[in-house]
């Protein structure tokens, strides 16, 4: 599975996919608001809904694999869980660096060259 949580558009890293029927992209950037502010609602609704069945037909021919856009909304609740399971252990950020407030520039330089494992962490001075 891939997630693509980073805001990029279209599908990048596809080809990463294993070849295999359970493969999943899935992207919380779909182009549904992009193309409505675009082309209007009936408009960008069908070229949406075309753009997911395009990107479909090809990944199940070729890999396999579904391309699935998730949609998201803040939850209080998830995050209380999503804290406790951290607290706990259970899930362990990884960070891949971490800058001082004073280095803003380059921790954003950091993030726009890529090849980052991990988050990039700004500690603020209090």
């Amino acid at each position: 599975m891939i997630f693509n949580a980073a805001g990029m558009p279209g599908t990048p890293h596809m080809d990463t996919l294993k070849e295999w029927r359970m493969s999943r992209y899935i992207t919380l950037s779909p182009p549904l608001l992009k193309n409505t502010d675009e082309f209007g609602i009936p408009i960008g609704a069908v070229k949406s809904w075309l753009e997911i069945t395009t990107q479909n037909v090809t990944s199940i021919s070729s890999k396999g694999a579904l391309v699935q856009w998730g949609f998201f909304s803040p939850s209080k609740t998830g995050l209380k869980q999503l804290t406790k399971l951290v607290n706990e252990g259970k899930v362990k950020p990884l960070v891949h660096k971490t800058f001082k407030f004073s280095e803003l520039p380059l921790a954003y330089q950091c993030q726009q060259d890529g090849h980052t494992r991990g988050k990039i962490v700004v500690e603020m001075d209090l």
